[in-house]
Formats: structure tokens, C-alpha cells, sequence
């Protein structure tokens, strides 16, 4: 089967997640050659928690490497990615994104809001661009483009938002103050 013809899928899950910088592994003392190992560490740069124990059938299973993440995902099983895949496929949450993080997010099709809005359930989403066919245009001078075009015309992307009075925004802008601040966040 062709890898093309399978379904494709968005990640939407929320994991915690750490680079490897080290693994450190336990083999037993004074064996020559070096038997089978009881486990070992995740070394990582967080403050804490400190290393973080594996047993030999992780080890087994996924080896981890340095450049690697250690992924814990909610129902608490623990994997291994590629630090590419990872964080190609992940968007750090922390206590605030800046500008550029919350872009990213949105390109990955997020939905991002700011703490610091003054409205309730605003946010922002990301419409992609798209040919759009000269049958679904409503409006008569856009279907007459589309139509001169060959039967369609191409919708370029827009950032879109939610108003706190539930009213959709076409074209978002964003200020001075929602570019500078980094209080983004990732809505689930």
C-alpha cells in the first residue's frame, strides 16, 4: 500500500514532554563482557524533577538517545520520539507563547487566544487557503472571476476570530500589544 493512501491524521493530544540530554545505563559491576543491564536515567535540563528511572523493558522497547523526547502522555504511558518528529508535532504550552509560538500553533491548526483579552471565549483559528469553484461563490463579481479563470479562483489564508459576542471576525489584526505580549495560549 502506498503511504499516500492512507487516511491522514492531525495530533491534537496534549503530552509532557522532555529533551533527552543523556542516557545513563546500569550494568552490572565487573561484567566482561557486559551482561544484560537492570535499567537506567534520563539526564535533562529541567530543574527538576532529576533524572528520571527506566527499566530494562523501556529500554528494550524504545531506546532512548540524546536529542530524543521522553513523552508521558494522560493515561501515564511513557514513549520515545525523535526530537524532529517531536517537535515538528508539538507546541510547548507553558505559562505563556509569544507572537511567533502562537502563529506556529495556528499553522498547525490550533486555536490560540491571549490571556489578557478582556472578552470571554474569544479566540483565534487559522483558515487555510483554498480553491474555491466558481459554483460555491454567492457573490455574482466573485463568481464571474472564477469563472474567467477556468471555473475556479484561489482563497488565500486568513487568521480568523471568535468575538466575545460570538460574532466571526474575517481578517484578524493583530496590535502592537498582541505581538509584543507572551501570555498566548493553546485552546483545547
Amino acid at each position: 500500500m502506498e503511504p499516500t493512501a492512507l487516511p491522514t491524521y492531525r495530533c491534537h493530544k496534549r503530552v509532557q514532554a522532555v529533551k533527552i540530554k543523556e542516557v545513563s545505563l546500569h550494568e552490572p559491576a565487573g561484567s566482561d563482557p557486559p551482561v544484560e543491564f537492570s535499567g537506567g536515567f534520563i539526564i535533562h535540563d529541567l530543574p527538576s524533577p532529576g533524572p528520571i528511572a527506566f527499566d530494562a523493558d523501556f529500554w528494550n522497547k524504545h531506546k532512548p538517545r540524546a536529542g530524543d523526547y521522553l513523552v508521558i502522555y494522560e493515561d501515564g504511558y511513557r514513549s520515545i520520539s525523535p526530537g524532529k518528529a517531536f517537535e515538528d508535532g508539538y507546541t510547548l504550552e507553558g505559562p505563556g507563547l509569544n507572537f511567533g509560538q502562537a502563529i506556529e500553533a495556528l499553522k498547525k491548526g490550533c486555536r490560540v487566544a491571549r490571556k489578557g483579552w478582556n472578552g470571554k471565549g474569544m479566540y483565534l483559528w487559522l483558515l487555510p487557503a483554498a480553491t474555491v469553484k466558481a459554483e460555491w461563490c454567492r457573490e455574482e463579481h466573485l463568481k464571474a472571476v472564477a469563472v474567467a479563470n477556468g471555473g475556479e479562483i484561489e482563497a488565500l489564508g486568513s487568521i480568523r476570530m471568535m468575538t466575545a459576542d460570538k460574532k466571526v471576525l474575517t481578517g484578524w489584526l493583530a496590535s502592537q500589544t498582541d505581538m509584543l505580549c507572551e501570555d498566548w495560549e493553546i485552546l483545547a
